[in-house]
């Protein structure tokens, strides 16, 4: 029950930062509502939305022990996601320009492709899908914008449930990457 609200509160957290991304964008003080334009707000938060997939600037996320003394999460917790990109990012910073947007971990833009990275911290059913599914979506935007092919990978602690197998790597053409937490940082299976 206690790594099921945690990974609830994580995912809370990620739609936290979308959200506080689509307000910001939004002139700062707004929420994509309350604007006083004449676009209906579902056109409005659309393209906000568009804007905060969009690749940038590479830029470290938060890791490490958070506290939380409120009614969603209370004690500690360590949060490990962004130190996994951290530590992919570095492995992999030779390979072409890294870029990254508060809805995509981590993207590899090379001379001609673009290597597209979604990292889990679980390797339940839950994440597995999400996984996939953010993978796909984003990939055919990038790919749309940018032209360019997009080599997609799903980056788990472990591989999934052997089932799976055929249909991630044959008819989706994602390839699974495995890591390790070890004493001196993660180590990646599968690069």
């Amino acid at each position: 029950m206690i790594d099921r609200l945690f990974e609830f509160a994580v995912e809370a957290r990620h739609v936290a930062t979308e959200l506080g991304a689509i307000k910001l964008a939004n002139t700062g003080k707004r929420t994509p509502f309350e604007r006083t334009d004449k676009q209906p707000p579902a056109i409005v938060a659309d393209k906000q939305t568009q804007r905060a997939h969009k690749l940038g600037a590479y830029f470290e996320e938060f890791s490490g022990e958070s506290w939380g003394n409120n009614y969603t999460v209370s004690g500690n917790r360590v949060v490990e996601h962004g130190a996994i990109v951290s530590a992919l990012a570095a492995q992999l910073q030779t390979s072409g320009t890294l870029q990254k947007s508060q809805a995509i971990d981590l993207a590899i833009v090379g001379e001609h492709y673009v290597d597209l990275y979604e990292v889990k911290t679980s390797a339940n059913t839950t994440n597995i899908y999400t996984g996939l599914g953010q993978l796909i979506l984003h990939g055919e935007a990038i790919a749309d914008e940018l032209r360019f092919p997009v080599r997609r990978y799903l980056v788990l602690p472990e591989l999934p449930p052997e089932r799976h197998a055929p249909h991630i790597a044959g008819k989706a053409e994602i390839k699974v990457i495995t890591y390790q937490k070890l004493d001196t940082g993660y180590q990646f299976d599968g690069i």
